[in-house]
C-alpha cells in the first residue's frame, strides 16, 4: 500500500498529479514508480495510467486486472484504481491554474415543486450522472453532487493546457444533454459558470468518511456565483475563461455584481435554445 509515501509528500503527490512536477519526490520514489512503468510497458494497451503506466484497455488491462485486481479509477479514466487510491489518500493538494465548470439546476420549474422527496432524489441523481458523464468523457475531474449543482474540474494534466477551452466545450454539451435544444425544453433546466484561475486543489475527507476532490478559495466562489447568476441554457463565461479559451467570436456580453466579489464581473454568455 501507499500509506507512507502518501502522508509525508502528500502535496507532491498532487503536484505530481495535477501538473506532472514530481521535482518534489524524493529520488526513492521517482525510481520506484519509473521501475514500475518500465514493468507495465511491456504490456500491450490502449490506454495507460497517466502516473504508473499500467494498461487501461486492451490485453493487458485483463492481465493486470485478473493478476493485480486493477481497473479504471473512479476519480478519474485516466488513472488506475490504485494510483486513485493513492491520490485520494494523499490528504494535501497543489495550486495550479484550472477551469472550474459548476454546473446548476437553474430555479424552481412547477414540475420539480410537484416532485415528492423520493422523485426528486430520482431527479437529482439522474441530473449528476448525465452531467458527470459528459465532464468526465472530457477529461474534467468530477465532485459529487453538492446540492443541486455539479463541478467539473479541468486541469493541465489531464486536458492540456487549454482546459479554458475543454471547460467551455464540456459546458455546452451538458447544456445539450440536459435538453435544452429539445423543442418541449429541458427536462432539467441548467445554468452553467465556467471560470479560470489558479487554485488550491487537493483531498478531502468528507463527513461518511469518503474521500473526495475540492477546490478552495475565491476562483470557486466565482464558479460558483457564475452558475446561480445564469439563466435557464445559459453558459456564463469569465473574461479569463475566455481569454485561455482565445474565443476570436463575438459573445454576449455582461457585467455582473456577484454577491461575495468585489467589483463588477465582466462575463461572456453561450446560450443553448430549441432548434
Amino acid at each position: 500500500m501507499y500509506l507512507p509515501m502518501e502522508k509525508e509528500y502528500a502535496n507532491q503527490v498532487w503536484s505530481w498529479f495535477l501538473a506532472g512536477d514530481k521535482n518534489g519526490l524524493p529520488g526513492r520514489v521517482r525510481r520506484s514508480w519509473a521501475m514500475k512503468q518500465v514493468v507495465y510497458r511491456l504490456l500491450p494497451a490502449k490506454q495507460r495510467c497517466i502516473l504508473c503506466g499500467a494498461p487501461l484497455g486492451g490485453a493487458g488491462a485483463l492481465i493486470t486486472g485478473r493478476i493485480f485486481g486493477m481497473h479504471r479509477s473512479a476519480l478519474t479514466p485516466h488513472l488506475c484504481s490504485r494510483c486513485g487510491e493513492m491520490v485520494l489518500n494523499a490528504e494535501g493538494g497543489a495550486k495550479v491554474e484550472l477551469s472550474m465548470l459548476f454546473a446548476d439546476i437553474s430555479g424552481p420549474t412547477s414540475k420539480i415543486q410537484r416532485m415528492s422527496a423520493s422523485e426528486y432524489r430520482k431527479f437529482t441523481q439522474r441530473f449528476y450522472e448525465a452531467a458527470s458523464e459528459v465532464l468526465i468523457r472530457h477529461g474534467a475531474l468530477v465532485n459529487r453532487l453538492v446540492g443541486d449543482h455539479v463541478i467539473g474540474l479541468f486541469v493541465p494534466r489531464l486536458v492540456g493546457e487549454n482546459h479554458s477551452k475543454a471547460a467551455i466545450e464540456a459546458a455546452f454539451e451538458v447544456l445539450k444533454v440536459m435538453g435544452h435544444e429539445d423543442k418541449d425544453g429541458p427536462w432539467a433546466p441548467t445554468g452553467i459558470g465556467v471560470h479560470t484561475q489558479e487554485a488550491y486543489v487537493g483531498a478531502v475527507e468528507l463527513n461518511d468518511g469518503v474521500k473526495d476532490v475540492t477546490v478552495l478559495g475565491d476562483a470557486a466562489n466565482l464558479a460558483a456565483r457564475l452558475s446561480t447568476s445564469a439563466g435557464k441554457g445559459e453558459v456564463l463565461i469569465s473574461d479569463e475563461a475566455v481569454c485561455g479559451a482565445h474565443i476570436v467570436y463575438d459573445l454576449e456580453k455582461r457585467k455582473l455584481q456577484l454577491k461575495g466579489i468585489i467589483g463588477l464581473v465582466n462575463v461572456g454568455v453561450i446560450k443553448v435554445e430549441p432548434q
